[in-house]
């Protein structure tokens, strides 16, 4: 005997196992990426959305007026759809006439005929036999083979792949309830066509799933021969798709598909997101956001890393902390008895780290910018603060990991916090290191494979090598790093509280207030102009030396020997505060002078 697979088991491991429909469609970029495609087309149509369709349909079952109906599903059309294909519908939905089961069968043609997700590759493709014994074969070993041997070794496949599992393509199903595969290799004369009804393996089905038939079949002839390639089209879409929604996904996750920052630009095998990606809702295009070069530029510190391998087959973990904000940095270096100790603290109970898992894991490299946030202000020529903040906060989240420079989901999104950053952080009486305040990447390459993807796609399987990698990376945010800033911070004796430009915002405002009482007293006490003329003298010259402090403090801001002019600042403030309390205790005098004599 052997186990019997039941046909809906296809359903728990497509669209019940993938999270979003974002990281479903990422799932069949994957596939195009290794099928050696240099671009993949991601279109949308969408001219129903499925909430009015299936409002529609609820009310025509409830035999409510199909007029009534008929008219609110028109007004319901989205209106950056296409004119022809609202003209469609309408048509269609108006030649139903008035007969309800007529109507209904018409309103589902409609809508699986005219929403629809197209994902389309100019890689390889594949030829019929592929399609049968690659494309479906659950679990296909073909991709992992490319990459890793029969002894478990790493061999080097030349071209990025991604795929592992081979069940990536089931992804679809999240998708839409209907597939249809058109493909072809750059030989063949016809194209391949494979037509798949995801609902023949829903929940209600008793079929086994080699009970369930599917096979490819021909297609229309090509026009160019060496045309290769393959699309990938999506019908009875599952998700309530319009404008808003598919913005949000470009702009939320699929930014961070592939490496989006700028240092990366020259690796090699780098793809420009918006050289790989055409996107387009209801014909309209979608650029894919990638980190400003401004935003790193003006980050407080930045801290670059490399795990590696070296010639005795002994790791190490070596660094640089550049605190850009106090002028200072620092290398750091671990060798293997280190990253030994390192590991061992987070390790499970059975699973101890050993030499030959820091060996196995392979090289890695980390780069993250920190940002202290309450010192975040306006940058002239980009924007005001609330601008500069609310850059941070979308890309912020912590530490991102690229495997090939493909994101490997979901760490670094702003709700993961898989090194427990946060939980760090509020723990310690120093809110000095969290997600919130870094932007960062973890770039893997296919050579450390055992950090293998869990089948969910919600990141690394639990074994020993996911800990080593929770624990360097702990280390480097957490010992070297934070203990790093504090210990700049406490010898410098710096608040990140207050800054000059505090201190120059505090003043402006309370010489604003200065000078509106000294405006009302000389409207109630004419008599007095001599008195209040020299009350605004005194405030003129407080204001002429706040501005020499500010213009010292900025004048070495980018100097490395900027702290030795603060403490001149200090007692340039002290020395303010100092005047402010004399004026005030001056008016007060007048003030009291004025109500002894009347």
């Amino acid at each position: 005997m052997t186990f019997k697979v039941a046909a809906r088991m296809v359903l728990e491991l497509g669209a019940e196992l993938i999270s979003s429909d974002a990281v479903a469609l990422y799932e069949l970029v994957k596939n195009s990426i290794d099928a050696g495609s240099k671009r993949v087309s991601i279109k949308m149509q969408i001219v129903l959305k499925r909430s009015h369709f299936l409002e529609a349909i609820e009310a025509v079952e409830a035999k409510k007026s199909l007029t009534a109906v008929r008219d609110r599903l028109l007004s319901n059309l989205e209106s950056g759809a296409p004119a022809a294909e609202r003209r469609k519908l309408r048509d269609r939905m108006l030649a139903a006439g008035n007969n309800r089961r007529k109507f209904a069968r018409t309103l589902s043609d409609a809508y699986h005929d005219q929403n629809w997700i197209e994902v389309r590759d100019w890689g390889h493709g594949m030829d019929a036999a592929e399609l049968r014994e690659a494309f479906l074969t659950i679990g296909t070993r073909s991709r992992r083979g490319e990459k890793i041997d029969e002894r478990g070794c790493f061999v080097y496949p030349g071209r990025t792949v991604l795929g592992d599992k081979g069940v990536g393509r089931l992804s679809a199903m999240r998708l839409g309830d209907h597939m249809i595969v058109t493909t072809s290799r750059s030989d063949e004369r016809y194209r391949n066509v494979l037509d798949i009804d995801w609902s023949r393996f829903s929940h209600e089905s008793t079929a086994m799933i080699e009970d369930v038939e599917i096979n490819p079949v021909r297609g229309e002839r090509k026009e160019c021969r060496s045309d290769s390639g393959t699309a990938i089209l999506i019908r009875n879409l599952r998700g309530d798709w319009d404008a808003g929604v598919f913005h949000r996904m470009v702009e939320e996750q699929f930014k961070r598909i592939i490496d989006p920052f700028p240092t990366s630009r020259s690796s090699s095998g780098w793809r420009d997101p918006n050289g790989l990606f055409q996107l387009k809702f209801n014909g309209s295009g979608r650029k894919v956001p990638e980190v400003p070069e401004w935003l790193l530029e003006h980050a407080h510190a930045v801290v670059t890393a490399r795990y590696e391998i070296l010639e005795d087959n002994a790791p190490r973990l070596y660094g640089e902390i550049d605190y850009r904000l106090r002028g200072r940095e620092k290398q750091f270096e671990s060798g293997e008895a280190e990253l030994i100790s390192i590991a061992d603290p987070i390790a499970d109970r059975e699973i101890r780290t050993r030499p030959k898992t820091l060996r196995e894991i392979g090289p890695f490299s980390v780069r993250f910018y920190w940002y202290n946030r309450l010192l975040l202000k306006e940058i002239p020529g980009v924007g005001k603060r609330r601008d500069i903040v609310g850059m941070v906060n979308s890309w912020a989240g912590g530490l991102m990991v690229f495997r090939d420079f493909f994101r490997i989901n979901p760490y670094g999104g702003q709700d993961d916090d898989w090194l427990e950053l946060d939980k760090k952080a509020l723990a310690a009486r120093a809110y000095k290191v969290n997600r919130s305040q870094i932007i960062g990447q973890v770039s893997l390459s296919s050579r450390n494979f055992r950090l293998a993807e869990q089948t969910n796609r919600e990141g690394f399987v639990e074994n020993e090598y996911k800990q080593v990698l929770v624990a360097v990376l702990r280390h480097i945010l957490i010992t070297e790093f934070r203990g790093f800033i504090e210990r700049v911070d406490k010898e410098r004796k710096i608040s990140d509280e207050t800054t000059t430009d505090d201190l120059e915002q505090r003043f402006n405002e309370t010489t604003f207030k200065i000078d509106k009482k000294i405006l009302e007293l000389r409207r109630e006490f004419p008599e007095k102009e001599k008195t209040f003329d020299e009350l605004q003298r005194f405030a003129a010259n407080l204001k002429g030396l706040v501005d020499q402090a500010n213009a010292m403090a900025k004048e070495y801001e980018d100097d490395r020997s900027k702290f030795v002019y603060l403490a001149g600042v200090g007692l340039m403030v002290e020395f303010i505060l100092h005047e402010i309390g004399r004026t005030t205790n001056r008016a007060l005098d007048v003030l009291s002078s004025m109500d002894a004599g009347r």
